[in-house]
């Protein structure tokens, strides 16, 4: 058994930002200041970062590596509360956004 990469609250800000919501929503959700959801957005961006051993430069590319990573689940798997595996992973990360982001902008 891998233990999980981020925080549990890293995983649930990633997990907010993969729903869409900004960073002021999440803070206001959770009851924090931005500034926390900031500094946790980029601890989560270090430790993704240092695991690939590349950089990772925004918060679509930490969604895209979470969940790629399966450190956070897909929306629709989240609603129901199954874990589909792999197969869905490969769906989301083959879409044009996660593409360009996981490829560093290239």
């Amino acid at each position: 058994m891998t233990l999980p990469l981020l925080s549990p609250r890293q995983r649930e800000i990633a997990t907010r930002l993969c729903y869409g919501e900004s960073e002021r929503q999440i803070a206001l959700r959770l009851t924090v200041s931005r500034h926390t959801v900031k500094s946790h957005i980029r601890d989560a961006r270090q430790r993704i970062g240092d695991r690939l051993g590349r950089d990772i430069p925004n918060s679509t590319a930490l969604v895209a590596w979470a969940l790629a990573l399966n450190e956070i689940p897909l929306p629709e798997d989240a609603d129901r509360g199954e874990d589909n595996g792999q197969e869905n992973q490969r769906e989301w990360t083959n879409l044009p956004l996660f593409q360009y982001s996981m490829d560093g902008g290239k």
